[in-house]
């Protein structure tokens, strides 16, 4: 009898050994494809930071010289920009106006990996990107899917480079000259910043004091037509503002 409880006692302890096995065998799946996962991720947001920081370097000199960066984007490729989590970013970034998102999307252009090894001179680049680099933006062509939600651009990552270092370096106030001289019957307005210089596009509101509506242009020199003291404002989306002055024509 004594026999047979001590084998009924092994068999049970060789079962519950088993069992425990298998969890913590679980256990170090789970943790291992977690450890995997996360690897992948931080792999992603670095390849997306160092295109960020290339594109912030560049991006004067392409604007200025009216320089193309890459290939014309496929369907495909279109579809990425009108994903939701993209669209959401690109909202911001154009202040909710349809006309400006669209303008920003039409600015995109492909960069392959073998291109962005070639021309942009980064290696070990594995995925493809969308880049518009007037307004330094990056965009990844396929998502990175981590613990529920699709990636694509720095912008969605709390802790990526656009949000920390990018953003530091361009400071959120600076200065501005105006300057107006008389042509013919109108007045051109000229406006200098006083900022960074790979802010490309700067958002110039003015108004004649006393008017209730501000007018908004993208050009630097931008033309009225009647005499007084005008105001004006110069911002870069919600990132920069230099502030309000006034000019007397």
């Amino acid at each position: 009898m004594k026999n047979k409880e001590e084998k009924a006692i092994t068999l049970i302890s060789l079962v519950i050994t088993m069992i425990v096995l298998i969890i913590i065998s679980g256990i170090g799946i789970n943790v291992s494809t977690s450890s995997i996962e996360s690897s992948k991720y931080e792999v992603f947001k670095t390849e997306l930071k160092v295109i960020q920081t290339k594109i912030n370097q560049i991006t004067e000199e392409y604007t200025k010289e009216n320089k193309q960066i890459g290939t014309e984007l496929t369907d495909l490729n279109k579809q990425v920009l009108n994903t939701t989590e993209v669209t959401e970013q690109l909202t911001k970034k154009a202040e909710d106006s349809g006309i400006a998102i669209q303008e920003i999307k039409n600015g995109f252009r492909l960069c392959t990996s073998e291109y962005i090894k070639q021309v942009l001179e980064i290696d070990n680049i594995t995925r493809d990107y969308l880049i518009n680099v007037q307004q330094c933006i990056v965009i990844s062509a396929e998502s990175f899917e981590y613990e529920g939600t699709n990636y694509y651009m720095l912008e969605q990552i709390e802790d990526g480079l656009y949000n920390v270092t990018y953003k530091n370096q361009i400071e959120s106030t600076g200065n501005f000259t105006a300057t107006a001289n008389a042509n013919g019957e109108v007045y051109n307005i000229t406006i200098t910043p006083e900022h960074q210089k790979y802010v490309s596009k700067w958002k110039i509101k003015y108004r004649l004091q006393g008017s209730t509506y501000w007018e908004t242009t993208n050009n630097l020199t931008f033309t009225v037509n009647k005499k007084g003291t005008y105001e004006i404002q110069v911002t870069h989306g919600n990132e920069v503002d230099l502030g309000t002055k006034t000019i007397k024509i």
